[in-house]
C-alpha cells in the first residue's frame, strides 16, 4: 500500500471520482445556487487511489453540487491513500451523516438578528440566505419581542 501525506488541494470537481456513498446525493437549486456564490465552503474529504485519482469520502454532494455550479476549484483535503476497507468507510459515511444538526430556531433568528445589525435589510437578508423574505421577517419580529 503506497503512503499519502494528508494535503489540502485545489482540485476540479469534474476529476473526482464520486462513486463510492451509502446516500444518494441529491441536488436542489438552494444548495447549487450557494455553491454559485459562495464556492465550497467546507473541503470535500477524500483518499488517493493506488492510480493517482482522487475518491471522495464524504462531500459527494459538494462536489456534485460544484459541477452543476461550474464552479472550476473546490478545496479537497486527500487525507490519504486509499486502504480499500469497505466497512470501514460505509460505517465513517454513516457516522459521518447522522451525526449532523441543522440551525436551530433560536440560532437562525440570532444569525438574522445579526446580519441586521450589521445595516442589512430585510429584503437584502432574504437574498443573502436565500430564505423567504417572511421567514426574515418573521424572525426579525421575534427578535424585537425578546
Amino acid at each position: 500500500m503506497m503512503t499519502v501525506e494528508p494535503t489540502l488541494e485545489m482540485l476540479d470537481p469534474a476529476t473526482l471520482l464520486v462513486d463510492l456513498n451509502i446516500r444518494e446525493a441529491k441536488l436542489d437549486k438552494d444548495f447549487v445556487a450557494s455553491i454559485k456564490d459562495h464556492g465550497v465552503i467546507e473541503p470535500i474529504v477524500a483518499v488517493r487511489t493506488e492510480d493517482g485519482q482522487v475518491r471522495v469520502r464524504h462531500g459527494h454532494r459538494r462536489a456534485l453540487g460544484a459541477i452543476e455550479a461550474a464552479r472550476p476549484l473546490v478545496p479537497v483535503f486527500i487525507a490519504g491513500a486509499e486502504d480499500n476497507d469497505e466497512a470501514d468507510r460505509i460505517a465513517r459515511q454513516w457516522h459521518e451523516n447522522q451525526h449532523r444538526a441543522a440551525l436551530t430556531n433560536v440560532e437562525e433568528v440570532e444569525a438574522v438578528d445579526q446580519l441586521a445589525l450589521l445595516g442589512l435589510s430585510a429584503a437584502a437578508i432574504a437574498k443573502r440566505l436565500r430564505s423567504p423574505r417572511k421567514h426574515v421577517e418573521s424572525a426579525l419580529d421575534r427578535k424585537s419581542v425578546v
